[in-house]
């Protein structure tokens, strides 16, 4: 059982990096596989990335869906994309609804 007492404060300024993950690819490279969207993406669960009719751009909605297309795991928006190296995008995690379209 957690001990809620013990557990470690959530707030901006508690919050640490306490992992790292080194990659040892090119930045290109790294950033090809995590926007693909003609297949699934291994380091995303398997998932599958869907985006609305702008593409991987501000604004455009995306989901990422399973393979078959019939769940989706993750949907949001598209806020920023400066490639190949950073984006962001808030999303929320639907618990595998079925998908609306991005």
């Amino acid at each position: 059982m957690l001990d809620s007492a013990a557990a470690p404060s959530c707030t901006a300024a508690a919050v640490q990096r306490v992992f790292q993950v080194v990659i040892n690819a090119p930045v290109e490279a790294v950033w090809k596989e995590i926007t693909r969207t003609d297949a699934p993406i291994a380091c995303f669960f398997n998932s599958q990335m869907h985006l609305g009719r702008g593409g991987l751009a501000q604004g455009s909605k995306l989901a990422m869906r399973t393979p078959s297309g019939k769940l989706t795991g993750v949907v949001g928006k598209v806020l920023e994309v400066d490639a190949p190296g950073a984006s962001a995008t808030p999303s929320s995690s639907p618990a595998l609804t079925t998908p609306s379209a991005p």
